[in-house]
């Protein structure tokens, strides 16, 4: 029974290493307790639970190892991989994204000035239909101009025979 004792202690403070002393102290005064006041159910759960604490430290130091050496063998295989080739790669595609940016930004540019372009052709339009429409006015203007001209000097012409009629 004493071994019992020792044995789920020991796994208890491997199976949790971090833990604060002070707690620990407390554990193995528990399970001492409960040992002598025989009470075995409980210290078998004790028991039984860091075993299994063990265990899933145990896989996961496995499978960190495992994890390790498949990152070991990818490295080493990145490694004898042709170094200038790879290099070339890497340096042609960054050269690639590179242009592609230059290109997208030419776009933008380009599509800019053509925006600018448009908008000065419809205020030249627009500048060309306001001179049209002055012009417009303007010939209006002179053509009722003139023809008041005309139906003054006509007027004129009508009196001035009247007169000489007289």
């Amino acid at each position: 029974m004493h071994n019992f004792f020792n044995l789920s202690s020991a796994l208890f403070m491997e199976a949790v290493p971090n833990i604060d002393e002070t707690l620990a102290q407390k554990v193995v005064s528990a399970q001492k307790g409960v040992l002598h006041s025989s009470d075995y159910h409980l210290q078998k759960v004790n028991v039984y639970c860091a075993l299994k604490i063990k265990k899933s430290q145990d896989t996961a130091r496995i499978e960190i190892d495992k994890i390790q050496s498949e990152f070991d063998v990818f490295i080493n295989s990145i490694e004898s991989f042709d170094h200038r080739t790879h290099c070339n790669w890497l340096w042609s595609s960054r050269k690639q994204q590179q242009e592609v940016k230059e290109l997208k930004e030419l776009c933008t540019q380009l599509e800019i000035q053509k925006s600018r372009m448009d908008l000065e052709f419809f205020n030249q339009e627009m500048d060309l239909d306001d001179e049209f429409a002055k012009e417009l006015a303007e010939c209006d203007l002179q053509k009722a101009l003139l023809k008041i001209e005309i139906d003054m000097k006509t007027e004129r012409e009508i009196k001035e025979n009247r007169d000489l009629d007289f």
